[in-house]
């Protein structure tokens, strides 16, 4: 296709039109902080909500433990757990050398 074919035009405008909504949405964005995104996962509030199996995970003793108290736990191990805590498909994760197993209601 050439350049004046209209099909091609028109989509070319309109990749124009959302890279420059893009740019603007990212303008208005807040700035990400690492830190705050840290922070929101350090505490416990991770594991809220997630029907039984979230009440179960609250619940336990996890400091007696091999992955220790929840507040201690990696960014990538709290991130996955409240992903399968609030996802309504079965799924878990086996974690650390003794394959702690966390799992869903699903």
């Amino acid at each position: 296709m050439s350049s004046s074919d209209p099909i091609t035009e028109r989509t070319e405008d309109e990749i124009r039109r959302l890279r420059a909504r893009l740019a603007e949405l990212l303008e208005s964005a807040p700035p990400f902080s690492e830190t705050s995104s840290e922070a929101s996962l350090s505490e416990a509030d991770f594991i809220q909500g997630g029907g039984e199996c979230g009440a179960l995970v609250r619940e336990f003793d996890w400091s007696k433990t091999s992955v220790g108290s929840p507040q201690a736990w990696p960014h990538s191990l709290k991130t996955s757990l409240r992903t399968i805590l609030h996802s309504r498909y079965p799924m878990f994760i086996w974690w650390g050398p003794q394959l702690i197993n966390f799992y869903n209601d699903g």
